[in-house]
């Protein structure tokens, strides 16, 4: 809450534990001696697979996703969104 305070723009949303269980169709005797963690293949599901339909459920139409070593070294002059409207990009 405090890191949204001053910033009405930000929202936080509670996920169900649906997009957070193993699928049914998972074959544990694989998952013995992962080569992942459960919370990384879990994070890679989100970001590959479940994370744009829930975003399009929320009405959402473009997300721009940058991890902690993203950067963006100047400054840019014109709204990206806007520009893949424009454009046509997805």
């Amino acid at each position: 809450e405090q890191l949204s305070m001053n910033r009405p723009q930000i929202q936080f949303r509670e996920l169900d534990e649906q997009l957070w269980s193993l699928p049914n169709d998972i074959n544990l005797n694989r998952l013995k001696r992962p080569k992942f963690s459960m919370g990384y293949r879990h994070m890679m599901q989100w970001f590959a697979v479940l994370l744009w339909p829930y975003l399009a459920g929320e009405g959402y139409t473009h997300v721009m996703r940058m991890d902690d070593d993203s950067y963006i070294h100047t400054e840019i002059q014109y709204d990206l969104f806007d520009f893949m409207r424009r454009t046509g990009k997805k």
